[in-house]
């Protein structure tokens, strides 16, 4: 027998369900217009308003994917439209307060 689940929501939850994955999926179709199309380093960095020692530091930390080859990076458009480098994060860094008596 299988089981089934009725949610029961009243009609502003809907919509704003409705709105919310619908708004994704348009999101997420415009960024596949892009798929496949290949961008050098500069342009990467333009996109992203970093500098190329950030790229390549983002590349060998595998938080970027180099599509091209060892010798001349590609980066695949789609995917460097979708990156949010502001929620890149430095490593080891711990922010403490000072508890004063």
């Amino acid at each position: 027998m299988i089981e089934k689940t009725i949610i029961q929501c009243d009609k502003e939850d809907l919509a704003s369900i409705f709105t919310e994955t619908t708004s994704k999926l348009i999101i997420e179709n415009a960024f596949n217009k892009f798929s496949n199309r290949m961008v050098d380093t500069h342009t990467a960095c333009q996109i992203l308003g970093i500098t190329k020692n950030t790229l390549l530091k983002y590349v060998n930390e595998g938080r970027l994917t180099n599509d091209g080859t060892p010798d001349k990076f590609e980066f695949d458009l789609s995917s460097i439209l979708k990156t949010d480098t502001k929620k890149f994060s430095r490593v080891g860094v711990i922010n403490f307060k000072l508890l004063k008596n």
